[in-house]
């Protein structure tokens, strides 16, 4: 598999980000990234815009943190979804928003 790898700690536990040049081929075309919160996984699709893959990935990142405290235990995945896709949009206009 040709992907760019690197890793990242979410309250400890060591978690795996791999950019993926063929996503679609490999997991769909329903989504831009992937969290495996079983492997400690987090799949990005290469083919999307530099500002899509920070937007996925931070998505990602906090559906690992809702994993890692739990918060999926109390949270409807649907409603996670939405928390998480919000707070990504935050970190992306707090973060990177060039205003």
């Amino acid at each position: 598999m040709n992907c760019r790898k690197r890793h990242i700690l979410i309250k400890g536990k060591k978690y795996s980000v791999s950019v993926i040049p063929n996503f679609e081929k490999r997991f769909g075309n329903n989504c831009d990234g992937i969290c495996d919160l079983d492997k400690k996984k987090i799949y990005i699709d290469g083919t999307a815009s530099n500002e899509r893959r920070q937007h996925v990935l931070l998505h990602e990142i906090f559906h690992a943190m809702f994993h890692e405290n739990s918060l999926y235990q109390v949270v409807p995945h649907s409603t996670e979804e939405i928390i998480v896709d919000q707070c990504a949009s935050l970190m992306m206009d707090l973060f990177f928003n060039k205003k």
